[in-house]
């Protein structure tokens, strides 16, 4: 599931990536997901870490 954002975020002409965080800490921190993580990481635009309501 990680490679198809990483890839899709590289052929898309998209300027944000938006994710979701599940921990009830709004902090993004080592508790990230393996997505959120990889994304934060290794795409190419802003990514923006929304808490899950």
């Amino acid at each position: 599931m990680v490679q198809p954002v990483v890839a899709e975020a590289d052929v898309s002409a998209g300027s944000l990536i938006v994710v979701g965080h599940r921990t009830a800490d709004q902090s993004v921190d080592l508790r990230t997901g393996p997505v959120t993580h990889t994304a934060i990481h290794h795409v190419g635009c802003p990514v923006a870490v929304v808490p899950h309501a």
